[in-house]
């Protein structure tokens, strides 16, 4: 009698202990919003069967490398989904069934979009006209350099 009862309370703790594991895994991601009021981000996200993602994401990878500095310096982190997929952060509903381009701001807010990477060619100068940044760039000298051909 004793066994069974050692048994079924072990069956009970297993299936709990399955059980809370499934949703702390779950959970585990980041939630975006973390980052407001501390960072500006810029969301890449492709969506099934997106021509030319390999294309994109070259085209993207080297604005990062040449924009770096400017990056760094605007406060800003980028953070790419595939099909909404991403394996640190939780994507945001209003970003989960569109491809695109988003900048948000450190209110939390949507700032600029774009369907393809046409944000890239201006969201430097999206940013620096941002009442925040206009403060940070009074209140700091620049360090980076300005690169030809892009912002």
């Amino acid at each position: 009698m004793k066994s069974s009862t050692v048994i079924l309370f072990n069956s009970f703790l297993i299936f709990f202990l399955i059980a809370y594991l499934s949703i702390a895994i779950g959970k585990s991601k980041k939630d975006l919003s973390s980052f407001q009021w501390q960072k500006r981000i810029l969301i890449f996200n492709s969506v099934n069967n997106q021509k030319g993602s390999r294309e994109r994401n070259k085209k993207i990878e080297a604005w990062i490398k040449i924009n770096w500095c400017q990056i760094e310096e605007r406060n800003l982190i980028i953070v790419n989904f595939d099909e909404g997929l991403n394996s640190i952060y939780e994507i945001p509903p209003s970003v989960s069934k569109k491809k695109g381009v988003w900048l948000i701001g450190y209110d939390g807010f949507i700032k600029d979009y774009s369907e393809n990477l046409d944000l890239l060619e201006r969201v430097m100068r999206i940013i620096d006209r941002m009442p925040m940044r206009l403060n940070e760039i009074e209140n700091k000298i620049s360090t980076c350099k300005k690169v030809q051909g892009f912002e």
